[in-house]
């Protein structure tokens, strides 16, 4: 038996996660077929908002685009979306199972003050890293029907381990999201890092946030997949770290290799 055709905006939010987030797609297959639309929904949405720094020249112009976005989720809320792919996606999906503003509005208010700067301190990185990573899963356990703690738990290290690894392409755009404080006792400027030389500090630090992450993770035991997905890739991606020296400008921590779709078949075939 053949599977309904999927709606246009489903289809956008698919296609559009696939190009930009080959993890986010390919943890998304984990998902029951009918609740996939949801997860790529979000992750489409989670794309949508966390680029807005990278594309204005002032904060004054991301308040505005993030303001377009909780005003989409009202008219959500009241089932009128606005005629926005994603926005249309997220509408299919509230209707479905009925999303909690309150992580949607957390989550908007993380990512206004990411654009405002990193966090002072090493608490406030983790409660960042909740309030975005943590909020995203949320929407995506009650999307597929199953408590948000655990889920909340993974994608706060999830959250964490990401500032890490993805630290050179922030940097390209001029901006960070390591504790502010650690990084001023060790006076050094990361725009000045040498990838070949990084200095012990800085390194030292690196470890701290990375070790501090795959600790928090919750056991994988009933878990819904696309969860279970998601804590394998963050041990895998936390040993490559390792393995690196705990240096995220290694190629080799975020290469596309066949470990990550393996990580992703072993939660599959219940391996």
């Amino acid at each position: 038996m053949s599977s309904a055709p999927l709606h246009p905006s489903a289809l956008h939010c698919r296609d559009l996660v696939r190009r930009v987030n080959p993890d986010r797609a390919l943890l998304a297959e984990l998902a029951p077929e009918g609740a996939r639309p949801g997860i790529w929904a979000i992750a489409a949405f989670d794309w949508e908002v966390a680029r807005i720094p990278d594309l204005v020249s002032e904060p004054m112009l991301g308040a505005i685009r993030r303001q377009w976005w909780r005003d989409a989720w009202a008219e959500i809320e009241s089932s009128r979306p606005r005629h926005h792919p994603v926005v249309e996606a997220l509408a299919a999906a509230h209707q479905a199972t009925p999303l909690p503003m309150d992580s949607v509005d957390a989550y908007l208010d993380a990512r206004e003050a990411e654009q405002d700067g990193p966090p002072e301190t090493a608490d406030e990185m983790r409660a960042q890293a909740t309030a975005i990573g943590g909020c995203i899963a949320c929407l995506e356990a009650t999307t597929l029907g199953q408590p948000s703690q655990d889920a909340v738990a993974i994608g706060t290290a999830w959250a964490l381990l990401g500032e890490v690894r993805t630290l050179p392409l922030r940097l390209q755009h001029g901006r960070h999201g390591l504790p502010a404080d650690r990084v001023a006792a060790l006076e050094l400027g990361l725009d000045s890092l040498d990838p070949n030389a990084i200095e012990p500090g800085i390194i030292a630090l690196f470890q701290d946030i990375c070790v501090d992450a795959t600790a928090g993770l919750p056991s994988g035991r009933g878990l819904p997949a696309l969860h279970q997905g998601y804590r394998h890739l963050t041990l895998l991606y936390g040993k490559r770290l390792k393995a690196a020296g705990w240096n995220p400008f290694s190629s080799a921590i975020n290469a596309p290799t066949f470990g990550r779709a393996w990580s992703v078949a072993r939660v599959r075939f219940g391996l």
